[in-house]
């Protein structure tokens, strides 16, 4: 597995199933580089019709953090190099907060309260933190990938948890075909994912793809979910539809606003 390109030895703490420098001596994992570009499609794509929706700064933040997570990956599987690994799994931890706080503020909108300012602060300082908590507990346990693993596995089942409560709420056939859309697809990927990590077999060699597989499949899960947030989102603001752009088979939410 660890066999040295032109990147040198390999100094993150995690080495894939896909066999290093084997398509090109330049890219130590050719088909985990590849197969995360298409979040950098994904993030661009969604900046774009967030920005010109005027919905704010909330959601173009977060796609570009999917951008950031693709070229991140890319770099990271180019290398495995544990720099590049910071810069696919920091993005990672950020935008996921991101996520996290646009998830609750959806359901603080939905409820009558007179201190949704208040909370708002509460709720931001809090992510902040535990933010700051997973970079010093990242920092303390460089050879090990547990602490990432364990506070993104914990920011996505809080992510899910507020979701599902949005969707057990909606009664918008949209929003609900969308919570779907999103749900299939991630938790394929996650399954690849889990496979591949304790169950990598040479002799199997389905295993060796299986991380980009996920790859592709939580990266457009991902932009379905941020777009059923968008659509939760403006669907407050006023009439929404969602259209779908065949090239990147991707869902984007379009405002009509009500005067």
């Amino acid at each position: 597995q660890r066999m040295e390109g032109y990147w040198g030895p390999v100094t993150s703490n995690v080495d894939w199933c896909e066999q290093n420098y084997v398509v090109t001596p330049y890219v130590a994992e050719f088909w985990n580089a590849l197969s995360s570009l298409p979040m950098v499609a994904w993030g661009l794509f969604g900046m774009y019709h967030t920005w010109s929706n005027n919905l704010g700064w909330r959601h173009p933040l977060v796609f570009f953090g999917l951008i950031t997570v693709g070229i991140g990956s890319t770099l990271f599987h180019g290398t495995l190099l544990y720099s590049a690994q910071m810069l696919d799994e920091l993005p990672m931890i950020l935008a996921s907060l991101v996520l996290v706080f646009m998830w609750w503020d959806v359901q603080i909108n939905r409820k009558e309260t007179t201190t949704r300012k208040q909370l708002r602060t509460v709720v931001t300082v809090l992510l902040f933190l535990y933010g700051l908590l997973t970079f010093i507990v990242m920092g303390f346990f460089t050879a090990s990938p547990l602490p990432m693993n364990l506070s993104y596995i914990a920011e996505v089942v809080f992510m899910l948890y507020l979701a599902i409560q949005t969707y057990r709420e909606s009664t918008d056939p949209m929003f609900n075909k969308l919570f779907w859309w999103n749900v299939i697809p991630y938790f394929f990927g996650a399954a690849c994912w889990i496979t591949e990590k304790f169950f990598c077999l040479p002799l199997l060699p389905f295993t060796l793809y299986l991380h980009s597989i996920w790859h592709l499949a939580a990266g457009y899960g991902t932009y379905v979910f941020i777009t059923s947030n968008v659509y939760a989102r403006a669907a407050s603001i006023g009439k929404v539809k969602v259209d779908f752009e065949p090239l990147l088979a991707a869902p984007y939410v379009v405002i009509h606003k009500t005067n």
